[in-house]
């Protein structure tokens, strides 16, 4: 049975322009009662002469015309704050939308990239099948590895562009057979599972994580093998994804944050940010770990640690 999890849309732009109303509708009440209490300070002030100190009545006179003055600054102080909030308000709402059209412009393009580049890369894979033994196969193979980190990068922009509107549906999912399932797409790379244990999560955001989680081992490490262990406990599955590359030198705990460059040759970040926050959206953790050198002999490799929620007893498929 699938679960859906609903994720809020555009939670920090409606909070900002929230905010911004909240700030506009209390600064104007504060404002109207100032004037309203002076307009009751010369009323007060003008009674109260007219019964018990009439002779004073020039000097209330010019007061009560210097209050009005303020009053009349005031009025204008309060029209402007009007305006001007309204303007605040106004630009906030405006910007929000255009923000909302270019996520909606970038998920339709990707959207429609999909089926071509997914459709390039079976035929460039069935023609390195077909010239296995020829000259031309690592152009081939080349060509294979090319149309795969294409199609990679392009489900990125995608889970980008949704990321804060997106359902999740959550149901049984065999780690093993997925894995198994797309290692096709990177001949030279051995992967393993070990362990059996079945998640629940979102079909494509897990298999968006495990396609970034192998194409970071080998493109950042130069990965020629990366292994899945699998283990069940308390209602959560623990995913052990280790690689034998060149591992990570850096701040670990950086890992997972948008547009933070580690060294000259990592990149935009965009793929452990996703499997960060794909995880998380699906109840999940995840911990980035960079292996010591006296841990990893010639190549000292690289962990990701995940938990994710367990298959239920008795549920159905």
């Amino acid at each position: 049975m699938e679960n859906d999890v609903s994720v809020a849309k555009s939670k920090g732009s409606a909070w900002r322009f929230g905010l911004g109303l909240a700030w506009m509708v209390f600064t104007l009440s504060l404002a109207a009662w100032w004037l309203i209490f002076g307009l009751r300070q010369i009323d007060f002030v003008q009674t109260t002469t007219a019964q018990f100190a009439p002779e004073h009545a020039v000097h209330v006179a010019d007061f009560v015309r210097q209050q009005r003055m303020l009053i009349s600054e005031g009025s204008i102080l309060i029209l402007s704050l009007l305006v001007g909030g309204g303007a605040l308000l106004y630009y906030m709402r405006r910007e929000r939308k255009r923000a909302d059209q270019i996520r909606a412009f970038f998920a339709t393009f990707s959207h429609e990239l999909k089926t071509p580049i997914a459709s390039l890369r079976l035929q460039v894979e069935s023609l390195a099948e077909d010239f296995r033994d020829s000259p031309s196969n690592p152009l081939f193979v080349r060509l294979v590895k090319d149309s795969v980190r294409l199609e990679i990068q392009l489900e990125n922009s995608l889970h980008l562009a949704q990321l804060d509107s997106s359902r999740f549906f959550l149901e049984r999912i065999d780690l093993r057979r997925m894995v198994e399932a797309l290692a096709h797409q990177w001949p030279d790379t051995r992967l393993e599972v070990e362990g059996d244990a079945p998640v629940r999560a979102d079909h494509r955001a897990l298999e968006t994580v495990v396609k970034n989680l192998i194409q970071n081992a080998i493109i950042h490490g130069g990965a020629k093998r990366v292994r899945f262990f699998l283990a069940n406990g308390g209602g959560r599955v623990s995913l052990r994804v280790s690689d034998d590359g060149a591992g990570f030198t850096g701040d670990a705990a950086q890992l997972g944050r948008l547009f933070v460059r580690h060294n000259p040759k990592s990149g935009s970040g965009v793929g452990l940010f996703l499997v960060r926050s794909l995880v998380e959206r699906m109840g999940g953790s995840v911990r980035f770990v960079a292996r010591s050198a006296a841990e990893g002999s010639a190549a000292q490799g690289f962990d990701v640690e995940i938990e994710l929620l367990a298959e239920r007893k008795g549920a159905a498929a």
